[in-house]
């Protein structure tokens, strides 16, 4: 999805997978790809807890209490998510990648 306007926009790209492999693996194996983006942050929440209250552009857990894992790194205005929750005897986990802009730049 992307949205532009003169006043800003947002492109967010997001694809959801199910496996069979237990969350440990899928986190282990997305915190060594994600390490190329910058600083990988591991927060465990209830569920989406994107943490948009502070006027920083840096990422932060929030809460960090929960059985969710999530990796994220970038900032908020440019970040990539990993999202993982165990799902029966495997997992669940969405790759996320969202980039806002304000009015006097472009995405």
């Amino acid at each position: 999805m992307n949205i532009s306007s003169s006043f800003g926009g947002v492109k967010v790209v997001a694809v959801e997978y199910e496996s069979d492999d237990a969350p440990t693996k899928i986190i282990a194996y997305y915190k060594n790809e994600l390490k190329k983006y910058g600083n990988v942050l591991e927060c465990h929440s209830e569920g989406e807890d994107y943490n948009y209250h502070s006027e920083s552009d840096a990422l932060s857990c929030g809460g960090n209490k929960g059985p969710n894992i999530e990796l994220k790194v970038g900032t908020k205005s440019n970040q990539h998510i990993v999202s993982v929750k165990s799902q029966g005897k495997g997992s669940d986990f969405a790759l996320v990648y969202v980039r806002t802009q304000g009015k006097d730049t472009t995405i």
